[in-house]
């Protein structure tokens, strides 16, 4: 197998990995040597690395000077020493850059085992998350169901459609800016149950006080 394949079975590539080490996966294959550095095949997946980096899909965790020692490319032409950078990425960010662009490495056997697990632990970690209720939608709460709700209104009373629809003069005084309490310790129509069954009881004990007889003194 390839020297990558075998570095990673024997877990020496984390999920951190440089360049270098990741064109090698993507390059490599079970019973065939690693192709070089300067092969054809990895300069094509460093071009394609780099692209990604340069295009923003796919960011370095960190870089690294290193020193590119002097090489003869042909007979009478070398290059000189130099530094150069060295890029690492994070797994799940080659893992996502890939998919986004489509690479044909993603096919490639070191890919596919370096990226085994990244999906599934993804999901465990999504699960084990709490999940966000839901804020309520206010639209959704409409007039029909403020006047099928049980409001518990005298018998003799207006319904609540009709209190809506044709609000006697109780209500037109008591109206003030939502989530206000109303004048003299009243309640607006859009406050709680407790507080409007708080207000009806007050109305009929004054209306019970009112109509009551005075007791007659000789």
């Amino acid at each position: 197998m390839g020297i990558y394949l075998e570095r990673l079975n024997q877990g020496k590539i984390s999920d951190e990995i440089s360049r270098d080490d990741l064109t090698g996966l993507m390059v490599d294959v079970w019973g065939i040597n690693t192709p070089p550095l300067m092969s054809k095949p990895r300069d094509e997946a460093q071009a394609r690395i780099d692209s990604y980096r340069e295009a923003g899909l796919l960011q370095p965790s960190r870089v690294e000077n290193i020193v590119i020692p002097a090489r003869t490319i042909m007979p009478g032409v070398s290059i000189p020493p130099h530094t150069a950078p060295l890029y690492y990425f994070r797994k799940v960010d080659v893992a996502q850059a890939f998919e986004r662009a489509l690479d044909p490495a993603t096919a490639a056997p070191g890919i596919m085992l370096w990226f085994e697990g990244i999906k599934e632990a993804g999901a465990s970690s999504s699960q084990s998350l709490p999940q966000k209720a839901e804020a309520p939608n206010p639209a959704v709460f409409r007039k029909s169901k403020i006047v099928a709700a049980p409001w518990g209104l005298p018998t003799d009373a207006p319904s609540m459609k009709s209190i809506l629809e044709n609000p006697p003069d109780w209500v037109i005084r008591a109206r003030t800016q939502k989530g206000l309490k109303g004048r003299g310790g009243g309640c607006t129509l859009g406050r709680g149950r407790t507080c409007q069954t708080t207000c009806r009881a007050e109305r009929q004990e004054k209306m019970d006080c009112q109509t009551r007889v005075p007791d007659q003194h000789h």
